[in-house]
Formats: C-alpha cells, structure tokens, sequence
C-alpha cells in the first residue's frame, strides 16, 4: 500500500466499552488515503492523480463481532474480495477523468452501498448505459460489472459487504466441504438442524432460496418423481445418486443428506454406494435395517434382516468411508446415519440397542424410524447420548407432529421433514390437473398474479446464468431475455 498525498485525511473515532460494560472512545487516529495499486499504475493512470482510498473498518465474518479490537481498523486488504467475508465501511477518491479515457469495467463480488460526499460522478454500465449521481446521491451496487468515473474531484462514501454468505455457518471455513460443515453443525451446543424434503432441482432451489442450512433428498419423492412409482424398493442406487447428485450440484456449501434405502446389496454393494455418494459430494446419507424390497417407514409390515447383516452394511459404509478418507488426505467424507425400522416388530428395547451396536460399528447419528408416542420421541435421545439423532416429521405419518423448537428441547440434533415438497405438489398439482380437465382452460389471471415466465426463471437463477454468460464473453442474452 502507498501512501497518497494531498488528499484530505480522515478523523476515525471508534467507541467501545470496559470491562465493566460502560461505554468508552476506545480509538481515535487521523486516517491518511492509500492506493492498493502500485504507482502510476492505477485504474486512473490517464489521470494526474492516482485513486485513493481511506479504511474505515473492516469486520471478519458474519454475524459482526461488536466487541472486535483494533486489529479490525487496520488498512491490510484494501482490494475488495481478497481478504475474508465481511462488512467494508471506507472512502474512496476517484480522480476526475478525461476526455477520451477508457472504460475499465470491473465487476465486485459484494454488495455496495454508496453516497457522494463531493463533486459528481457518473457509472457506466457494460451495455454503455450511464447515470450521473452528485453530492448526497445514494447508489445501492449488487454484484455486476460497472465502471465509476469522477467529472470532478469526487469523496466517495462506500460501504459493503464483501462475498456475503447466506448464513454464518456457510463462510465459516473457507474451503469447507458440505460434509465437513455437517460436522460441524452436529457439534454446536443447543443447535437443530431444520432440514426440508426435496426430490428434484425446482424443489431445491426453492429451499435454497429460503436460506435453509440443509437439505434431505427424499426417497419417496425420487421415486415418485424420476419413476412415478410408490416407495417400496423400486428406485435403483443409480437412480438414487443421480438425483442426490444433481441436487448437491447446485450449492455445494449446503449439505445434502440422502435417503440411501438399504444401501442396495450386501457389503460389497454397500460400499460402493457409499463411494458414489461421496463422489457426487453428497454430506450424509442413511442406512436401514429393511430387505432390499424394502418399503416406507411410516407404512406397515415391513420385512427386517437380521442384526449381523445390518450391523455389516454400517461397517461396509464406514470401511468405504475410511478408505476414502485415506486415498483424498481427509477430505473426502460423509456423514453415516443409521436407521433402524425394527421398532414395530421387535419393540423400542430392540431398536435401541441395534442403534448401539450401529454406532459402535461406525455410524456416526443414529435414526429410529417410525415412533408413535411422545415418550418414545423424549427417550431416544437420552438412551443414545451423546450420540446425535435424527427425528423423521413427515406430515401424514404415524409419529406424533413435534416442532423443530419442541425437538430442539428434547435433545434431537436433526430433523428432516420428507414431505414439505411432495405434499404439496399432490394436493396444488393435482388440483390443477383437474380443473384443466374440467373447465379446458387455465385461469390466465391467477397465473399472472402468481409471476410471469421470467419471474418464475429467475427463481431457478436465471439472472445469475445470464451474468455468467456475459463475464466469459458470450453474447446469447446481450439484448436481454
């Protein structure tokens, strides 16, 4: 950084408090302007002076640290986007620029907000579009690419938020894997996991778009949706890991837990399930103790294998797993949820200790599948501590309708709502259906009230596609869409 001369400094004072909580004036310095660009080579090199720019305060991560020290203030990573996640308050001097010079579109990974302290200044669009803003002019700046250009000498206000995460946890650890952020929520204190039921790409950017932390990959709703058919053991693993793929594709910093029925075969093929999962970067996935032609856990009658061939197919994922682990250095990895749905036929006493002996041969959350009282759904915890387990709410079924806040209070870590897709699209599309039928029309109105075309598109990103397209130089959306 260097040190820009001429330009007017700034007074920065920062309050605080003591150790008692009162408040203090805990900082206060004269802020001289930097450039993050070597000399004479600014964006505004045409210019006689070069860009300057004033750090006001920096925070590292989301949700802000208020208590943060001075360590925060310091002028280290002026560039935007080059240092961690967080919320940027600065002032920047442009240079007034001159006739003839070029454009230098730049696109920020941020959000920024604005406000003109002096002078005017224009910004430009790519398409050449162009707007004059002048003292006390507000701009709010969403991610695109812009050129800003002082007419005269210019002091910018600007403040924001660099690479803004959906959530805290999603920033937490650059680089994390949806696995390994998993992990990490199973471990915070007092934290449950809300986790809706998607079946396709349209159901799970609409989770993803409500900022959900984590999602579950129905197998009901993978059977209903890639076969038409009931879950009763129809969908193969490839069509299970197609879709759970598919799904994980689009947000990989979201963890995906996957139904993965009885892991379809004995070791060998449980293995190899488990390795596709991972290779589709899948975060977890759950094992069950039915036959191959197994069928829904909230319907009866359901076929059991013994203990000892349950107890292998967890120890075939964690071998698979463990493999895995070795051969990538520790990244690889996925989380092994054991279910058991002997709670019908072999009583709670039974299912508990099958769950024991699954965590010990390597499961890592455990799933009792099908209670039908509340004492059940308050013991479970209790009798596997500190083992985190995983409560299965689908609307309809035969466990007792608890909230996430009530599941929270009685010790469960996840829980996963299967039907909060697939039951409305029985009921709203079904409706549909039969009016069409019946009345030969659709009602124009009421689909207009519901958004056009292109509203409905840009809830499955089509904005972000058409920036894309844009920042690698292609021109199929350059009159727009």
């Amino acid at each position: 950084m260097t040190a820009v001369p001429g330009l007017p400094t700034v007074n920065r004072l920062v309050t605080g408090h003591n150790s008692q909580g009162k408040a203090i004036f805990d900082h206060e310095e004269q802020l001289t302007p930097l450039t993050p660009f070597a000399a004479n080579k600014s964006k505004s090199a045409a210019s006689a002076a070069p860009l300057g720019i004033t750090l006001i305060h920096r925070t590292r991560g989301f949700p802000v640290n208020i208590q943060g020290s001075v360590d925060e203030l310091s002028a280290d990573n002026l560039r935007r986007g080059q240092g961690p996640p967080g919320i940027v308050c600065q002032v920047v001097d442009l240079p007034p620029t001159h006739q003839g010079q070029a454009v230098y579109m730049h696109r920020n990974q941020s959000l920024d907000y604005g406000v003109v302290l002096r002078g005017t200044m224009q910004i430009i669009l790519d398409d050449g579009e162009e707007r004059t803003l002048g003292e006390g002019d507000i701009y709010v700046q969403k991610e695109g690419r812009v050129d800003c250009r002082a007419q005269t000498a210019t002091h910018l206000f600007n403040t924001d938020s660099t690479q803004q995460p959906k959530s805290r946890e999603q920033m937490a650890v650059p680089g994390m894997s949806a696995a390994q952020r998993l992990r990490q929520f199973l471990t915070e204190p007092g934290r449950t996991i809300a986790c809706p039921g998607v079946y396709d790409g349209l159901t799970a950017r609409l989770a993803l778009n409500e900022g959900f932390d984590c999602l579950y990959m129905t197998g009901a709703g993978t059977a209903a949706s890639r076969l038409g058919m009931p879950d009763v053991g129809l969908a193969t693993m490839d069509d299970m890991v197609a879709n759970a793929g598919m799904i994980q594709s689009l947000d990989r910093t979201t963890p995906l837990i996957a139904d993965a029925d009885t892991g379809y075969g004995g070791p060998l093929a449980v293995a190899r399930t488990v390795r596709r999962y991972m290779a589709a970067g899948v975060a977890g996935l759950h094992l069950e103790d039915q036959v191959v032609t197994k069928r829904c856990g909230h319907l009866a009658n359901k076929e059991l294998v013994d203990e000892e061939v349950y107890l292998s197919r967890i120890r075939a994922a964690h071998m698979a797993r463990e493999e895995l682990r070795v051969q990538s250095a520790g990244w690889a990895d996925i989380v092994i949820i054991a279910r058991t749905d002997c709670l019908q036929s072999l009583g709670y006493e039974a299912a508990i200790s099958r769950l024991r002996k699954a965590i010990l041969a390597g499961a890592d959350v455990a799933f009792l599948e099908g209670m039908t009282t509340m004492e059940q759904c308050a013991r479970v915890c209790q009798d596997l501590a500190p083992t985190p387990v995983l409560l299965n709410m689908v609307a309809g079924g035969i466990t007792p309708d608890i909230s996430l806040d009530e599941a929270g209070r009685l010790g469960f870590k996840i829980v996963i709502f299967p039907a909060t897709s697939l039951g409305p699209v029985f009921e709203h599309v079904g409706r549909a259906m039969k009016d069409l039928k019946e009345l030969r029309a659709t009602n124009i109105g009421e689909a207009r009230q519901r958004g056009s075309v292109k509203d409905h598109f840009n809830i499955l990103r089509l904005e972000e596609c058409i920036r894309f397209d844009a920042a690698a130089g292609g021109t199929a959306f350059a009159k727009g869409a």
